[in-house]
């Protein structure tokens, strides 16, 4: 298992709110933030059409769900 860094922790339990969530990749230690849109259109398999530039965060949100043991939502501030 990787080092996770406690500031990066910090940080990503501060950007949480009720539209974006932080989770922590177990396996590597990165942390990501990802929109609860993305994450619905996600579980919904809803493949509508997003703009480019939030084909990122889509791609985040399908790999937290399709690795749901792999990602641990980070508690809120």
């Amino acid at each position: 298992m990787n080092k996770v860094i406690i500031q990066e922790i910090m940080d990503g339990m501060e950007m949480q709110s009720d539209e974006n969530l932080s989770f922590v990749n177990l396996q590597t230690g990165e942390i990501v933030q990802v929109s609860q849109e993305m994450l619905s259109i996600t579980e919904d398999s809803n493949e509508c059409d997003v703009p480019e530039w939030q084909q990122d965060e889509l791609e985040v949100a399908n790999t937290i769900f399709e690795n749901e043991m792999q990602f641990a939502q980070l508690p809120p501030m």
